[in-house]
């Protein structure tokens, strides 16, 4: 067997030395341990993480020579221009430009390292797609990337272990050693070329098959568990129902002359075994078997994944970004959004989020730049196919409560939604499906609530998908009167609009006077007015009076009407109203 080099690459991946650090005692899990109670992380808290750590990492790589690849030159730079587009970077950023440059002038040695390539490819092309409109973005690669993507995809299989079907460290397809590491991102790497157009011969993916089942080891005991698969708010119908799980569980140790199974090969393989099935079309009952021994022993292992955060053996803590990340890859390629009553990806969020350092890193020097890679990957669901809300609001059963505007009932998800955490969850994902949905719930929101809307529909302007920034700009022009909305029209109208809230909400009689003197475009003086109304300022006809005569034609309307409501009067609006109002004032001595 190969020496395992003792790289950052290597620990992170290669984890059965770490598995071998933890005494027995300690990594046995408890049969169904319940979910950690923990504080839920925000989209807008993974946001502000992801930019974070991509802000770190772009300091590690500003500089080209000093960058640490760990003795992966290509493998490193994949990793962190996947980690970096992931954060938010776009892909014409000058860092993410270099890097891939970088990756292409340098020859393909390590499986590591070409699958790595497939991935940040992937990642890029994503990122492409999600900036542009969704009738214009390109389904699949093409040109350059292609090429690339090809090369490395046709690289693996050329280094694929003949004997055996898994992958090695380098190229030996003569050699008989592989482990389930290597062969995770390897088989990644094949599923990102399929979906792409490129051809994978069945029988490589069947080897791999048979030579992961190989390392399967049983459990005694059988398990229980649920699984929930995502729902797709652009499309419920075809949300699959939960399924009930029940059986004996197995795990996957690392190698052929490994003993003890462990989390993360464990999601390493579950994962796999979900791209074959995609690769093969059907790959039966075994491989479906084998996906469900998998998920039932890491529901039922799930303790030895959060011991890793608690526990500071120098493996095992390395371990732990890799770990998570191919938790990631198992239920995203699975579609699975919950197993037990566990939420995976909002449960290691959180402890992501609480535990990132001030400089945006995760984990000690001198693996940090790598670990951080995986953490971002890992927040931003970089596995999944489709674009996924890293956290899809909540479907009620009621309206809530006679003071919570905010639930818009959608009848054919059968429940509410919140407006507002929908808007967040868009923004989040940036993924243009869900758009016919957020139109649809503000449709559906209460007609004299909708400015509450302004606030997070202008978060949506700087959305990184061209699709969702237009819509949020088309629904702020309806709900502002703004004809190009930006970031600073709409803060100077919020900053308006928030001022009449706080004078009637405190029947600031002056305030309301000030407010009438300043120039507010159609939408603003509608509020304006109806706080007026609301609080019966009647203080105030002797300035609408004067309003009135100054006003044009298209406002005064709504100031005669404002006059009537307060005065008690009828007054005809015709040519004679301006005189007749003057009148009314000076008669009952409401001018100054």
């Amino acid at each position: 067997m190969a020496a395992i080099r003792w790289t950052a690459l290597a620990v992170l991946t290669a984890a059965a030395a770490a598995a071998a650090d933890v005494p027995k005692e300690k990594r046995k899990a408890a049969p169904g341990a319940p979910a950690a109670s923990i504080e839920p992380a925000t989209p807008a808290m993974i946001r502000a993480a992801l930019e974070k750590g991509g802000a770190y990492l772009a300091r590690v790589v500003a500089d080209d020579e000093a960058t640490p690849d760990f003795a992966y030159p290509q493998g490193a730079r994949a990793l962190y221009a996947a980690a970096l587009l992931s954060a938010g970077r776009p892909p014409d950023d000058p860092i993410v430009v270099r890097l891939f440059r970088k990756i292409e002038s340098l020859p393909m040695t390590h499986v590591y390292s070409a699958a790595l390539i497939a991935i940040a490819l992937d990642v890029r092309h994503k990122e492409i797609v999600r900036r542009l409109d969704p009738e214009r973005a390109p389904k699949r690669m093409a040109g350059e990337a292609h090429a690339l993507l090809k090369r490395a995809v046709d690289w693996l299989l050329s280094a694929q272990v003949q004997k055996t079907g898994g992958w090695s460290y380098e190229r030996r397809p003569g050699f008989k050693f592989y482990d389930l590491s290597n062969t995770q991102f390897a088989v990644l790497a094949l599923a990102i070329g399929h979906r792409h157009g490129i051809p994978i011969p069945p029988q490589a993916v069947e080897r791999f098959v048979k030579a992961s089942l190989a390392l399967r080891v049983p459990e005694t005991t059988a398990h229980r568990t649920e699984v929930v698969y995502q729902a797709d708010l652009a499309a419920i119908e075809k949300t699959r129902p939960r399924r009930v799980l029940e059986g004996i569980p197995a795990g996957w140790v690392y190698a052929p002359d490994s003993r003890l199974p462990y989390f993360a090969m464990t999601a390493a393989t579950v994962g796999n075994f979900f791209a074959a099935g995609k690769m093969l079309r059907s790959g039966g009952a075994p491989l479906a078997a084998a996906i469900d021994e998998g998920l039932l022993w890491l529901d039922r292992n799930w303790s030895t994944l959060a011991a890793q955060r608690r526990y500071r053996w120098r493996s095992l803590t390395r371990n732990y970004y890799y770990t998570v990340w191919s938790a990631e890859k198992a239920f995203d390629l699975g579609e699975i959004a919950r197993i037990g009553e566990r939420d995976w990806y909002q449960e290691e969020a959180a402890f992501l989020v609480k535990s990132q350092k001030e400089d945006g890193s995760f984990a000690e020097e001198p693996l940090a730049p790598v670990a951080t890679s995986f953490a971002l990957l890992f927040l931003a669901r970089a596995t999944a196919a489709t674009p996924i809300p890293t956290s899809a609001p909540t479907l009620f059963t009621g309206p809530g409560s006679a003071t919570d505007h905010d639930r818009v009932l959608v009848r054919r998800l059968g429940g509410y939604l919140s407006a507002k955490a929908l808007l967040e969850t868009l923004g989040a994902s940036g993924d243009p499906r869900l758009l016919p949905l957020a139109r649809e719930v503000i449709e559906g929101y209460a007609v004299d609530r909708r400015e509450d809307l302004v606030a997070p529909l202008s978060e949506l302007l700087a959305c990184r998908s061209a699709a969702v920034a237009r819509f949020a700009a088309e629904k702020l022009a309806a709900l502002t009167g703004i004809a190009n909305p930006n970031a600073r029209s709409i803060a100077a109208w919020r900053a308006s609009f928030e001022k009449i809230q706080c004078a009637e909400k405190a029947r600031d009689i002056e305030a309301l006077r000030a407010l009438m003197a300043e120039d507010l475009n159609g939408k603003l003086f509608e509020r304006l007015a109806r706080a007026i109304e609301s609080v019966r300022a009647r203080e105030l006809v002797p300035d609408l009076v004067r309003a009135f005569a100054n006003a044009p034609s298209e406002r005064r309307q709504r100031l005669h009407g404002m006059l009537c409501f307060l005065t008690g009067e009828r007054i005809p609006l015709d040519a004679s109203a301006r005189k007749a109002w003057e009148n009314y004032a000076r008669e009952k001595g409401e001018t100054k």
